[in-house]
C-alpha cells in the first residue's frame, strides 16, 4: 500500500510540474504559436529571402511541392512563377 501511495505521490508531483511548465509562458503574458505556425513563417521567411521552392521543400522534408503550396497559402500559377 505504501508503494503505491508513494508511486501517486510521484505521478502527482510530475502531473504539477508539467501544468507548471504548460501554464508558465500564459501566466507571463507570452504568447504561443503552433509548431505549424512556425514552419509557415520559417517557409516565408526563406522564400521572401530569395531561396528556391526547392530548397524550402528540402528543409521542410516534403516530397511534393503541392505540401509547400499548403503551408504557404499559394496557389499552383504562382507557384509556376517561382520557376520562370
Amino acid at each position: 500500500m505504501r508503494d503505491l501511495i508513494r508511486k501517486l505521490n510521484s505521478l502527482l508531483v510530475i502531473w504539477r510540474s508539467w501544468v507548471n511548465i504548460q501554464s508558465a509562458p500564459t501566466d507571463a503574458g507570452i504568447k504561443l504559436g503552433s509548431s505549424h505556425s512556425g514552419r509557415r513563417r520559417f517557409a516565408s521567411n526563406l522564400l521572401s529571402n530569395g531561396a528556391s521552392l526547392e530548397t524550402v521543400q528540402q528543409l521542410l522534408g516534403h516530397a511534393e511541392l503541392d505540401h509547400i503550396m499548403h503551408y504557404l497559402n499559394i496557389n499552383k500559377i504562382n507557384c509556376a512563377k517561382c520557376f520562370l
